[in-house]
């Protein structure tokens, strides 16, 4: 992903794109005007690190936990946007459960939209108390370009066993 500043020609100004994953052939302001192409200038960045742990602890324990079948808000974060913090190309999760016939579901949503961000279903534990680092599938047409608040919400759908959420990684 890459930032370019393209020359509109039906603006007649210079015009900065987001990150983008191709060389940008219109006005990222409007798609109907025109660009010269020969002006486009890739933009240099000051990428921030290729990865955000999100620890996700409570005062009395190192991890969030529920044993709801619906899922349930376990944290919230702020995540700047895409256009600041770059796309994500992966969402992991370190997880664990006290007993092996739990299942869980993890996901991360935008708090005021409610669309889903990344997700895994079905996750099984062969041990319990092992830690698992799972990587969720993300939807990156999905994440906020701008400032948005993000949730980790995680379910057990098969029985009341508890899973437990120790962080999220954001890998950039």
């Amino acid at each position: 992903m890459q930032r370019y500043r393209v020359f509109c020609d039906t603006e007649s100004a210079h015009v900065l794109t987001g990150y983008v994953s191709s060389v940008p052939t219109s006005c990222p302001n409007d798609g109907g005007h025109t660009i010269d192409e020969a002006k486009t200038v890739e933009m240099p960045t000051a990428r921030p690190s290729p990865v955000r742990d999100i620890i996700l602890a409570q005062s009395t324990k190192p991890y969030f936990d529920t044993n709801s079948s619906n899922y349930r808000t376990l944290a919230q974060f702020q995540f700047r946007g895409s256009d600041i913090e770059g796309m994500p190309i992966g969402v992991q999760a370190v997880v664990s459960t006290p007993n092996t016939s739990a299942t869980a579901n993890i996901r991360l949503i935008d708090e005021a939209t409610g669309v889903v961000i990344a997700e895994k279903t079905a996750i099984t534990f062969a041990q319990s108390t092992v830690l698992y680092i799972v990587a969720l599938t993300v939807f990156p047409d999905n994440m906020p370009a701008g400032p948005a608040v993000l949730e980790v919400q995680a379910a057990n759908p098969t029985d009341s066993q508890k899973i437990r959420v120790h962080s999220l990684i954001l890998e950039r």
